[in-house]
C-alpha cells in the first residue's frame, strides 16, 4: 500500500469501496508514520546535510513548509533564556517546569 495514494497535506481520502484489509492496511501504514515520522526526519536532515549543506537542506524544509501551508512562527532565540538570565526551564524526560531566580 502506498500511503502518499491517500494523503495530502490537508487531509486523508479514503475512498468508499475500499475493502477491510486495504482499510487495516492503510491504518496501520498511518500509525507507522506517526511513531516513526521524527527518525525518518532526523535522519533524511543528516543525509541532507551531510550531502547537500545545512543552508540547502533549511531552504528546502522552508520552502515545504511554505508549500504545505504551515504558519509563520516567530523566531526563537537558540537559547532559551536568551535575553532574560533571571529565569531557568528544567526538562526531566517530557516533564517540564519553569521557575524564576531571586
Amino acid at each position: 500500500m502506498n500511503l502518499t495514494t491517500y494523503t495530502t497535506p490537508t487531509g486523508l481520502t479514503i475512498p468508499q469501496d475500499i475493502t477491510q484489509e486495504q482499510w487495516t492496511e492503510l491504518h496501520r501504514a498511518i500509525i507507522l508514520a506517526k511513531k516513526a515520522s521524527g527518525k525518518w526526519l532526523s535522519q533524511s536532515r543528516k543525509f541532507g546535510t551531510d550531502n547537500y549543506g545545512l543552508d540547502y537542506v533549511a531552504e528546502t524544509e522552508v520552502q515545504a513548509e511554505f508549500d504545505f501551508g504551515y504558519k509563520n512562527f516567530e523566531h526563537k532565540p537558540q537559547h532559551p533564556n536568551a535575553q532574560d538570565k533571571s529565569k531557568a526551564i528544567v526538562t526531566i524526560e517530557g516533564i517540564s517546569k519553569m521557575f524564576k531566580m531571586w
